[in-house]
């Protein structure tokens, strides 16, 4: 009589990340991720405490108030899907367990990064820092007025480079200087697939016209990003989040799981999947600049 030993876990763990690496996950390069085992993510607003003051060296020493915006709590959504595959299936269909995990790998993927793009897509509304305002907005406060880190012409050369200088010309919550890609930080182009194009001879074009001129925007280090959750014409220039925290975050509560049990009365096999992740602006407005475009 033949003995089976089932590989089934292998089968599976291999599979899911197949269907995993078959989603685009850009996503990941514009928010700042926290691994947290936590009920919730609470990030504070640190734009700086203001210049330092005149010191005669002898003196106490003048005391900084820690002035923010304040802080934004961040919670999570759990998520979850299951599979079954009925035994005598099982059998008669061959792959069918494997092709079962590489969906779920291809569900959990694609609903993440429908998540993360989802918050962009709120970056111009509903989705806040911790001044009330939408991420990009015209009036982000500071200790004596107020900046502003969105745009409201199409997406082409000129456009980037006013976002490029609006970036650089960026003022912290104690208004003091804080460019953002001045020196060759990374900047992330996001855009749905119908600006891709222009966004990639923005990126990488020696010309911008038949009159040969140079394409000033070719000097930034710019990579595009372009994704079918995005919408609208609307557009992206966002720094890397690992420069200043980045001004989108994703908590990642719970790691994605991947279980099988089998049930023993009818030996059906399933396969669930679960994660929970929560994705928001950060407190503070720095970072990113945005084209809203009617």
């Amino acid at each position: 009589m033949a003995i089976s030993f089932d590989n089934l876990k292998e089968r599976i763990l291999l599979r899911t990340m197949e269907g995993l690496a078959a989603v685009d996950d850009q996503w990941t390069k514009v928010f700042k991720i926290h691994q947290l085992d936590a009920a919730g993510l609470r990030i504070a607003s640190m734009e700086g405490i203001g210049d330092l003051q005149t010191w005669d060296g002898t003196s106490s020493i003048t005391t900084a108030a820690i002035d923010s915006m304040g802080a934004k709590d961040i919670a999570y959504v759990a998520k979850a899907i299951q599979c079954t595959v009925p035994y005598l299936t099982e059998r008669d269909v061959p792959g069918i367990v494997e092709d079962a995990a590489r969906k779920i790998g291809v569900s959990v993927a694609s609903t993440q990064a429908s998540q993360a793009y989802t918050a962009m897509n709120q970056a111009f509304g509903s989705l806040t820092t911790a001044d009330g305002k939408a991420l990009y907005a015209t009036d982000h406060t500071t200790t004596s007025g107020t900046r502003s880190n969105v745009g409201t012409s199409a997406l082409s050369t000129a456009a980037v480079l006013a976002g490029a200088q609006a970036l650089n010309e960026w003022v912290n919550y104690q208004d003091q200087k804080f460019p953002q890609a001045m020196n060759g930080e990374k900047l992330y182009l996001c855009v749905p697939p119908s600006l891709y194009a222009t966004a990639t001879q923005i990126a990488q074009s020696q010309f911008t016209s038949d009159q040969l001129q140079v394409n000033a925007a070719r000097g930034l280090n710019l990579e595009v990003i372009q994704s079918p959750h995005l919408t609208g014409n609307e557009w992206h220039l966002v720094v890397d989040p690992m420069i200043n925290g980045g001004p989108f975050v994703a908590f990642d509560r719970m790691p994605l799981e991947v279980v099988t049990t089998r049930d023993q009365d009818t030996k059906t096999l399933k396969i669930t999947a679960t994660y929970a992740m929560g994705v928001s602006a950060h407190p503070d407005p720095t970072g990113a600049f945005g084209g809203l475009v009617a």
